[in-house]
């Protein structure tokens, strides 16, 4: 569906989320908290651009901080193990598979640590708060028991600070988890759909192997016209 005209009209990427709003489309997560953020005059979670311009500009910081430092390993993790199958990836094993937890669990540390002595990220709490609580919950919802949660106490006290301040977080989170189940299952489904026997189009390359390999075994190359003036040829009288 993200890929159809009308979708791209709305957000030429072809990613979601996205969202169209009094004529105006927005792509991108970080885009859309804060345009919704600025419209709901919550002027803590993100300070407003004009009268608070360095307020503002830290929070940005720190919502490019947890895209990079929580949600990146996060979602690494999915890709390569809870959603592999259905993109038709091989599921992480052994080094690989502890080398992604190691990551989850580093940025766990980093953050928990990035919040000592302070209310979120951003030193209050901000709407990179907001999404940095989105990537654990939708991480504990499908990955539950990776890792505890009360080995990083400073990010579940923020994060129970966040749900706290702004109401029907819990109700909002139900519904995303039933879209990304949903949306988990569908692609399962069109994975084992594909018939057994199915294989990938063969490339040039392959075919041009098949060819040489299905050349008769007494059958010699061409002969190249230097090769063919070295031979010493025969006088017939």
């Amino acid at each position: 569906a993200h890929k159809t005209p009308e979708f791209l009209a709305m957000n030429p990427s072809g990613q979601v989320p996205a969202l169209s709003i009094d004529g105006t489309s927005f792509g991108e997560s970080t885009a859309i908290a804060a345009y919704l953020t600025s419209r709901s005059g919550n002027d803590a979670a993100l300070p407003d651009a004009k009268k608070h311009p360095a307020g503002h500009a830290n929070v940005l910081y720190w919502s490019r901080w947890v895209q990079d430092n929580v949600r990146h390993p996060f979602v690494q993790y999915f890709i390569n193990t809870v959603f592999a199958p259905a993109l038709g990836k091989t599921v992480a094993e052994g080094d690989a598979l502890l080398e992604l937890i190691q990551g989850v669990k580093d940025a766990l540390t980093k953050w928990n640590t990035t919040l000592e002595g302070k209310e979120g990220v951003a030193g209050t709490l901000s709407f990179a708060d907001m999404q940095a609580l989105c990537e654990f919950d939708q991480f504990q919802m499908a990955v539950g028991g990776l890792f505890n949660a009360a080995d990083y106490p400073n990010v579940v006290q923020a994060n129970e600070r966040v749900k706290a301040a702004f109401p029907g977080y819990d109700e909002i989170s139900t519904q995303f988890q039933g879209a990304l189940q949903a949306m988990a299952a569908a692609k399962a489904a069109e994975a084992d759909a594909k018939p057994a026997d199915e294989s990938p189009a063969e490339t040039p390359a392959e075919a041009d192997a098949k060819g040489a390999d299905a050349k008769p075994a007494d059958e010699s190359p061409a002969e190249a016209p230097a090769e063919a003036d070295a031979k010493p040829s025969t006088f017939v009288p």
